[in-house]
């Protein structure tokens, strides 16, 4: 998908999306060979994410919002129980609030 309303995306040789112009402004991100996102650069600032093998342990970064309690909830086929974020979420990939869907490097 190139585009959806007023929302565009760009994708890299391996189908991994690395430009997102939307709502919120352009971002960038950058991914390992392997497809794992490695960092975002956002409206906010960039964010570094941070892995212990294939768990994500931590995001540091400007862009990154603080919140007290970093525990995330999902129902069964891991739709968020708390309020969508444009963040790394249950599938271990980039969820879009704009479309409603997760961005699972696949066409």
């Amino acid at each position: 998908m190139t585009s959806s309303g007023t929302n565009t995306y760009l994708y890299d040789g391996f189908n991994r999306r690395i430009k997102t112009q939307d709502s919120k402004g352009h971002s960038y991100s950058m991914y390992s060979q392997s497809g794992t996102l490695l960092y975002r650069e956002t409206p906010a600032g960039g964010i570094n994410y941070i892995y212990l093998g294939k768990k994500l342990v931590a995001k540091e970064g400007r862009g990154v919002v603080a919140k007290s309690d970093s525990i995330k909830n999902y129902k069964p086929f891991g739709q968020s129980i708390e309020t969508a974020e444009d963040d790394v979420g249950y599938t271990g990939h980039k969820f879009d609030t704009d479309l409603g869907l997760s961005d699972l490097q696949q066409r």
